[in-house]
């Protein structure tokens, strides 16, 4: 069985992963050297899943979608977790453009394995929930009706407090009146 190296401590750049690479001889081992996990935890791929489709649909609370960033993001975060490559949080292009230069992206993630496909599967069913929470119309009419009652609340709760406030003796002669005045119409 092959010995599983600790993500946290053995990592490298994405330029030492691409110089060594290309210096090796057996290209299979170093790629087999930097791939570190063959399996990642469900909960751990739903929860970066989410994150992922939620940060680049989702900006200032309204949706705007940035699916470039989004594409990037998941390689990234492929990367991240089964690998032991140290990709940048700042300049995460340029990682990836250094990788894809070498055609090493697809490379790497073909060396992951199966999991790999599960996590895409996971992905999609996170970009479909979105839309169905999000986009659908059922969605739209819901989240305005929360606004709106949530506006009315605000004004029911002010007009109770203001009546709250005012003399019962006062709020019978005004009933008292309006009565007054509507028998006489």
């Amino acid at each position: 069985m092959k010995k599983r190296i600790n993500n946290m401590e053995k990592k490298i750049t994405v330029k030492q992963f691409i110089d060594t690479y290309n210096a090796a001889a057996n290209k299979q081992e170093v790629l087999e050297s930097v791939v570190v996990n063959k399996y990642i935890p469900f909960r751990i791929k739903l929860e970066c899943a989410k994150l992922i489709v939620e940060n680049h649909n989702l900006i200032n609370k309204e949706i705007k979608s940035d699916t470039g960033k989004m594409y990037l993001s998941f390689t990234a975060s492929i990367l991240r977790l089964y690998t032991r490559l140290e990709v940048s949080n700042t300049d995460t292009d340029l990682d990836y453009d250094l990788l894809q230069e070498q055609g090493l992206v697809d490379i790497i993630l073909n060396t992951i394995g199966k999991d790999l496909e599960e996590y895409r599967k996971i992905f999609a069913m996170c970009e479909e929930d979105f839309r169905t929470n999000y986009l659908s119309t059922p969605s739209f009419v819901q989240r305005q009706v929360t606004r709106v009652i949530h506006v009315l609340e605000k004004y029911v709760h002010s007009l109770q407090n203001w009546l709250n406030k005012i003399d019962n003796d006062k709020i019978n002669i005004l009933i008292d009146e309006i009565q007054k005045q509507n028998k006489k119409q």
